[in-house]
This record gives structure tokens, C-alpha cells and sequence, in this order.
């Protein structure tokens, strides 16, 4: 594929047909980050299964959840996928915010296990 100037790959229009149903997908990332949907997608189904796979220990899943929220928002931050700035702010944010309440969370069932 050929290169444009602003690093996009340029396609032949039977290529544009192809992918435009999927289009939706990856459309708000730059076009080198166009997997991140299945990373982002990845994210969420480690966070709701993390129940499933790990034994039943509420500090066991707040741990992963915090784990998995901070090593994406990292990775997000750090990358900048998305084409707007707004959206990598925006993402960077939420994901500190749900790092940030797996943290509290844990906080909290730390302190109600030392007041037991």
C-alpha cells in the first residue's frame, strides 16, 4: 500500500468498498491504530469475566479490574490512537476514573477487613 502524506494508507476504491462496513469500527482512530477497537473490545470482556475467571474474592477482582484499567488507559495515553485529541483525552480520563474507583474499592474492602 502506498503511503499518504499524512501516513494514511491510500487505497484503490475497490479496497474502499470492501471496508466500508466496517468502517464504523476503527473510524476514529488514525489509520496505523486501526486494531485498537479489538484492544478497547479486549478490555471489556477482561473486565466482565474477570468474575469468571478468577476465584470469588471481591479484593481479587477489584485488583484485576485496576490492573486491567490502568495497563489500557496507559497504553491509550501513551499511543494516542485516536484521531482527536478530545477522544484521547477523553478515553485517558475515563479510563484514570474506573483505575481510580478499582483503587478506592480496594481501599475499602482493605479497611473493612482490618475492622473485622
Amino acid at each position: 500500500k502506498r503511503r499518504g502524506v499524512d501516513d494514511s494508507l491510500v487505497l484503490m476504491p475497490d479496497e474502499q468498498e470492501a471496508i466500508r462496513p466496517y468502517a464504523p469500527l476503527f473510524a476514529d482512530f488514525k489509520s496505523w491504530a486501526w486494531y485498537f477497537e479489538v484492544v478497547n473490545l479486549g478490555r471489556q470482556l477482561l473486565i466482565n469475566t474477570v468474575g469468571l475467571l478468577l476465584p470469588e474474592d471481591a479484593m481479587v477482582h477489584a485488583f484485576a479490574s485496576f490492573l486491567v484499567m490502568s495497563t489500557t488507559g496507559l497504553l491509550f495515553y501513551r499511543l494516542e490512537p485516536y484521531r482527536s485529541a478530545e477522544d484521547n483525552a477523553v478515553h485517558g480520563l475515563c479510563s484514570l476514573s474506573l483505575a481510580l474507583f478499582f483503587a478506592a474499592q480496594m481501599a475499602a474492602l482493605g479497611g473493612a477487613a482490618g475492622a473485622t
